[in-house]
């Protein structure tokens, strides 16, 4: 009963619901993870955020994908009973040149029980279920399904591979994920015939509810009334084995190919035949592409043809909701033209915690650094004001961070990080009194150099890919005040940091050109930045044995300039600040960077 989505050519390049009371009740689809360790839904290596998909291993991101895919079937099933699809990759068969990418099928049928349309035909263990409205068969899964996991490997359409992205911009190069997933499922619900291809019998002597509305339209007879031979014959009559259900007939009106002047909807019947694609398909000719066709069209995430089939087989379906149609209506917060949770926009249309969500459809990103105890800081270069005590550098300080425990001399001030407000993400930020005040950092004769760390860096800007350098900074918790002398701070919630120059590790992608932020921090002075590349991660650091207050909590700044038609920064002298190392009278010169809360990974 397993049914082949193919792949005939290479790419070029390179829930838990609760349920209550029928009917008009989304179904609920479970997916039971049937890998072993470290292969296919549970492959750990890492990978960036792709297309809405915010998982950070292969694995997540394939889990993510079927549950997005899973989620869109049961928004129009109707359903008490949940659906359970068991699913594994394995290596499916594959050449250079063309491959099966997937396959899947029901794993019991069902005939005959309480609440059957028809007679004396069979069901698969999904829809006899939501028909019968009980779990006719508890202890199975309803589905089984598997997927190739030696797609882009060599010998194996080694210029393709998968692209786990939920927004259907799939590069021309990949096989889009959510589509193969779609197909595949249709299949394990009910797009399928039980009749056996080569005799033509019927499965255990019983008509199946797809074979129903199949038609030899040479001879105008109806699948179930053929003989045996009939069937075989017609199952290979290229353009005339016709579905004739009316819910079909009416939805086809759209086709520009592939449907005969009587309404009826070729399926696919090649001579010869095709094993697993010959019957269960829609024909190839039919245009606009469906979902339901032997081989892989591309991202294709509409099924409402395959939809109206089930209908006609006596799937109750259920109409588009105005959550997840693109549109954002009142008591929605967003709407990505999806019901899945997890990807920014929730399935009730929510912005989800730690996301932001903008246009129709709506578009969310998720914020990697939300949460961590720091904010975002603007820096401003400083120097001594004039006629002013000097600094007077204090003992050499032992910083302890991830990367070294050294102990260096703290020379100079450089830069006043002042709490910023980025985007009117933090309106309190200008409000906060922790500020950050940047030390020019030293090096001890005979210390031991700095070992390059390459790391990989999320924030709201992205995910990349940075290596270090020898230590440059410190950045101390301070009080500022505008006004006159201030104390330190006591005992501040907010780190200490040790700053290293980054370069982009080679071989990975470059920092994105283009990215603007607007920013108002405390000299009110609000300014939108173009955002021009990173020049330091900054660790949270011990110093002189201190604890770190948040392991977790980074910086990674970016060197900015004003944006066109941006004012110049207005210098602001006499500003008092107090610290650890002493009270100071800073002069602020120019806005030089912006410092993004981080996570950081080794």
């Amino acid at each position: 009963m397993t049914r082949k989505l193919l792949l005939w050519s290479a790419c070029l390049v390179g829930l838990l619901v609760s349920v209550s009371a029928h009917p008009s009740l989304a179904a609920t689809i479970h997916i039971i993870n049937n890998d072993g360790s470290g292969e296919g839904f549970n492959d750990t290596t890492p990978v960036a955020p792709v297309g809405g998909n915010p998982g950070t291993t292969i694995g997540a991101q394939r889990m993510n994908a079927f549950q997005f895919a899973a989620n869109l079937w049961a928004a129009r099933l109707d359903s008490p009973v949940a659906i359970r699809v068991a699913a594994q990759f394995n290596a499916l068969s594959c050449s250079t040149s063309s491959g099966v990418l997937g396959q899947a099928g029901p794993n019991s049928v069902f005939r005959d029980f309480a609440g059957a349309p028809q007679p004396n035909t069979w069901y698969t263990e999904a829809q006899a279920n939501s028909l019968a409205g009980v779990d006719l068969d508890p202890t199975s899964d309803d589905l089984g399904a598997t997927f190739s996991s030696n797609i882009g490997t060599p010998g194996c359409l080694q210029s393709s591979g998968w692209y786990y992205g939920l927004d259907g911009n799939t590069p021309s190069n990949c096989i889009d994920f959510v589509a193969v997933l779609l197909h595949e499922m249709g299949h394990g619900l009910g797009f399928l015939s039980l009749v056996n291809l080569s005799s033509g019998a019927k499965f255990l002597s019983s008509n199946d509810a797809y074979m129903q509305f199949l038609e030899n339209h040479s001879t105008g007879e109806s699948y179930p009334a053929m003989t045996n031979a009939e069937r075989v014959a017609a199952s290979k009559n290229t353009s005339n084995l016709h579905w004739t259900g009316a819910n079909v007939l009416a939805a086809g009106a759209g086709l520009t190919a592939g449907r005969h002047p009587s309404g009826h909807v070729q399926m696919y019947a090649p001579n010869p035949q095709q094993p697993g694609s010959s019957v269960s398909h829609w024909d190839t000719v039919l245009t606009p592409n469906q979902l339901m066709e032997p081989r892989y069209t591309g991202p294709t995430h509409d099924f409402e043809l395959e939809l109206v089939a089930f209908q006609d087989m006596g799937w109750s379906i259920l109409g588009p909701t105005p959550c997840g149609d693109g549109v954002i209506d009142a008591g929605e917060e967003c709407d990505d033209d999806g019901i899945l949770d997890g990807d920014g926009c929730s399935g009730a249309c929510q912005i989800e915690t730690c996301s932001a969500c903008v246009g129709e459809p709506s578009s969310c990103s998720f914020d990697p650094s939300c949460g961590l105890s720091v904010r975002h800081f603007l820096f401003y270069k400083v120097q001594t004001s004039p006629g002013t005590p000097s600094f007077v550098a204090p003992p050499p300080v032992l910083l302890a961070d991830q990367f070294e425990t050294k102990t260096h001399p703290v020379t100079k001030p450089l830069a006043l990080g002042n709490p910023a407000n980025k985007n009117n993400e933090d309106p309190l930020a200008p409000l906060d009194e922790k500020h950050l005040k940047a030390y020019q950092l030293g090096t001890l004769p005979g210390a031991p150099p700095h070992v390059p760390h390459t790391v990989r860096v999320d924030n709201q800007f992205g995910t990349l890919f940075v290596k270090t350098s020898k230590p440059d900074r410190l950045l101390v918790p301070t009080a500022k005040s505008l006004v006159g002398p201030i104390p330190p701070l006591v005992s501040p919630t907010l780190d200490h940091f040790k700053c290293y120059p980054v370069t982009i590790a080679t071989g990975t992608p470059a920092f994105p050109a283009g990215k603007q932020a607007t920013v108002v921090d405390q000299f009110n002075q609000a300014k939108t930045y173009d955002i021009k590349k990173p020049l330091r991660l900054c660790n949270p650091v011990s110093v002189s044995g201190a604890p770190i207050q948040d392991q977790e909590a980074h910086l990674l700044c970016y060197q900015i300039r004003r944006a066109l038609g941006q004012p110049n920064h207005v210098r602001i002298d006499h500003i008092h600040v107090n610290n650890a190392f002493g009270p100071e009278q800073l002069k602020t010169i120019k806005d030089e960077e912006l410092c993004l809360p981080s996570l950081k990974t080794d």
